[in-house]
């Protein structure tokens, strides 16, 4: 009876670990696409379809040191906007709910009168979109 009982566990171990292998292979089975597991990207919109992203300024040119108003549209509605001129960060704003900014004092920086006269260009870039827009401004003196 013992020798019949030991049989029986035993018999019943094998099954346990068949089913568990066959169970476990059938688990990864799966065809290759749907095994990976899908990456998760934030979601946002930049509003519709074939919108440019562009800014205007209030002046194209004049000494260092001018106040400039900069508007913009085609951003992000709700992200940050870096606006720089040439490559100093000279403000930041956040797009309204069109992506859109309007009149947005900076100030022209001191340190490219020594360029003068010189064109340079005012960027203004998306923190999550990374849509960019730039407009052309003469440093005259």
């Amino acid at each position: 009876m013992k020798n019949k009982m030991s049989v029986l566990i035993a018999g019943l171990l094998v099954a346990l670990v068949v089913i568990g292998v066959v169970g476990a292979t059938n688990a990864y089975a799966q065809s290759p696409s749907s095994a990976q597991p899908s990456p998760v990207f934030p979601s946002f919109s930049l509003g519709p379809i074939g919108t440019e992203t562009s800014i205007f300024l209030s002046l194209t040119g004049g000494p260092a040191g001018s106040q400039v108003k900069v508007s913009g549209e085609g951003f992000a509605p709700g992200e940050t906007v870096v606006l720089r001129f040439h490559t100093s960060e000279v403000g930041t704003t956040v797009a309204n709910e069109a992506g859109s900014f309007s009149s947005v004092e900076v100030t022209v920086p001191q340190e490219y009168a020594v360029f003068a006269p010189q064109q340079f260009q005012v960027i203004a870039t998306g923190k999550l979109s990374v849509r960019s827009a730039r407009a052309p401004f003469t440093v005259s003196g």
